[in-house]
């Protein structure tokens, strides 16, 4: 005789349909869920690349307003949950990034100088407003979902002055002793060396030229059209045919390097004669690197002053830099031989703001401009 367990039947049935409900619920939430990550992803993208389109147009144009509307036309033509994303002309501000010793940047709003453009977005601001939820919305008591996304981007545009020593021991061998020439100048009288153009190849001035190439060369790469600007100091000086003035801006600001390196290459076709005014140097270089001196206003300023000896005369370049610094220009300083006067330029550097290297040797002074032309270079911030 068969028994019936119609009991067990009906609890196999509303178990099934209990985990068909689950599983549908599971599967909703992961839709959901995938949904929502993929418009989070898409509104990142969007105000990204406004922020980068807007920060390049200021960079370039100097408008806020073009900048802004820049901004809005890129962040429209990116699609956010099927529809473009918009937003308005006070979600573009602008401000200041400075980087911090963890590496990152801080963003102040209205800040100086304006090397940084911010866009927030609201996903009501989509065209269409918000977007339902694809799966089971109204079951699970949220039939649609709201995102915000801000993002900054800073242009680092550069400005930079180079400030080099032209005085005589920059015709020097790299021995680190005094009045020592290179090659065949060795061993001649210093009253004769002195009245010679430096040594091609194996001179102080020629290790700087060659180390200057490679900073050139390697802020070539920059996307971001770094521009330098090239000052010379010694000290007034003349004897019969033989002249030096004390400081020189030997080339403005500009984007094409080889004229930097003509002009290097031009102060070497005559003697280098001369005492040391690094003050003078550093005049004229702070100069270069103001409104008046054609430099953009919202770059960053930098100014490389390089000596081989001891300041002979002039004003204090401590309180120079110090000035600079108050101009937003950073004043970073390079002693290359053992003659030069570390304690002073390490002065400098701290007044300026700025850092400070010593190369006892060619090598080290090669690397030196590497380094300063790989860690000065729009980037995302935020």
């Amino acid at each position: 005789m068969k028994r019936h367990h119609p009991t067990r039947q009906g609890t196999i049935i509303v178990l099934s349909a209990f985990m068909l409900a689950m599983l549908s619920i599971i599967a909703a939430l992961c839709m959901n869920s995938a949904y929502v990550a993929l418009a989070k992803t898409e509104m990142r993208l969007a105000t990204d690349a406004a922020a980068k389109a807007a920060s390049i147009t200021y960079g370039i144009t100097g408008s806020m307003d073009a900048a802004r509307l820049r901004g809005r036309q890129i962040c429209q033509r990116h699609s956010v949950a099927g529809a473009p994303l918009q937003i308005r002309n006070i979600d573009v501000t602008f401000g200041s990034a400075t980087p911090k010793e963890n590496g990152r940047y801080e963003f102040t709003p209205d800040g100086t100088p304006t090397n940084s453009t911010q866009v927030h977005a609201s996903f009501v601001r989509r065209a269409g407003g918000v977007s339902a939820l694809p799966a089971l919305g109204q079951f699970l008591d949220r039939e649609d979902f709201q995102l915000e996304e801000t993002s900054i981007a800073t242009r680092v545009d550069n400005d930079i002055c180079l400030v080099v020593d032209r005085s005589c021991s920059m015709a020097w061998d790299l021995s680190n002793d005094p009045y020592s020439y290179p090659g065949e100048l060795n061993g001649r009288s210093i009253i004769q060396n002195y009245f010679l153009n430096p040594h091609a190849t194996l001179s102080r001035w020629a290790a700087l030229q060659s180390s200057v190439d490679t900073f050139l060369t390697v802020l070539n790469t920059n996307p971001y059209h770094p521009r330098v600007s090239l000052v010379s100091y010694a000290s007034n000086f003349e004897f019969g045919l033989f002249r030096s003035t004390v400081s020189s801006i030997d080339q403005p600001l500009t984007i094409n390097f080889d004229d930097v390196r003509s002009k290097l290459a031009t102060l070497a076709t005559r003697p280098l004669i001369g005492n040391t005014n690094i003050a003078a140097g550093l005049r004229d270089g702070i100069a270069t690197l103001t409104e008046q001196g054609g430099s953009r206003p919202n770059a960053t300023h930098n100014l490389i002053l390089l000596t081989d000896g001891i300041m002979t005369q002039g004003d204090d370049p401590v309180a120079l830099a110090a000035l600079a610094l108050s101009q937003n220009i950073k004043v970073h300083t390079i002693t290359f031989s053992s003659q030069a006067d570390q304690v002073l330029m390490q002065q400098v550097a701290t007044a300026g703001g700025g850092s400070y290297y010593h190369a006892p040797d060619a090598a080290t002074l090669h690397a030196i401009f590497q380094q300063l032309a790989e860690t000065l270079p729009a980037m995302l911030v935020q």
